[in-house]
């Protein structure tokens, strides 16, 4: 789903048995100060209570960390907001990732009125800067899933580490007979980390990531 100029609430609602996807974006700045995080560049998201929808998706941001730190090892970068900036991957034709929203929401709507379940996995892009250069690691996601937001609960939201440019994990899992109706998860916490590997050639510069969320009607 791409949103470009006037902002509309558009939903990916549930189709056959098809999986419905969005894309969000993971961002950190390599080679700048972390007490000096960037001018906060807020989108507004929106979305509906279509059948199977996956509504909302959050954006991540974490700490910044300098070409040294990283030369000298593995560093371990906490979430610090939701807001990401445009580009390399946000909003840009290629990467195509505009539906993560500056709020750490995820959001799904099950109103089929079957109590089937459903299964929401993650997965996690190459992480770039402009110029095509590369890091390597992972996301660890640590969302908390709003308790009151339905009566048939789903499991709680699972720790899941996303390897960079690796396969889908399942992040949240609605067993026959619970994730009817509206149900959250807040992704705000400095629980949720980028894990970079050591490199003692990274350049520095702003780097993001497309985090692909999937939503399917088959439980785990």
């Amino acid at each position: 789903m791409t949103l470009a100029g006037v902002m509309l609430p558009i939903t990916s609602v549930f189709a056959a048995d098809e999986p419905i996807k969005k894309t969000s974006v993971g961002e950190v700045r390599v080679g700048v100060d972390p007490d000096n995080p960037d001018p906060n560049n807020p989108d507004n998201p929106d979305g509906s209570k279509d059948i199977l929808s996956l509504v909302k998706v959050p954006d991540l941001k974490f700490k910044s960390v300098s070409v040294e730190q990283l030369a000298t090892g593995q560093q371990t970068l906490p979430l610090t907001s939701n807001t990401v900036t445009d580009k390399p991957v946000k909003n840009e034709p290629a990467g195509n990732a505009s539906d993560g929203n500056n709020q750490g929401l995820l959001n799904i709507t099950d109103y089929r009125g079957n109590g089937a379940g459903w299964k929401l996995e993650a997965q996690a892009g190459e992480l770039k800067n402009a110029a095509g250069q590369k890091l390597a690691g992972s996301l660890l996601l640590a969302g908390v899933a709003k308790t009151d937001e339905t009566d048939n609960n789903p499991t709680a939201i699972s720790q899941a580490e996303l390897v960079l440019e690796g396969s889908g994990v399942q992040v949240w899992n609605a067993a026959s007979g619970q994730g009817q109706g509206r149900n959250t998860g807040v992704f705000t916490s400095a629980d949720t980390v980028l894990k970079l590997s050591q490199n003692t050639a990274a350049y520095g510069g702003k780097y993001q990531t497309a985090i692909t969320w999937t939503l399917t009607n088959a439980p785990a």
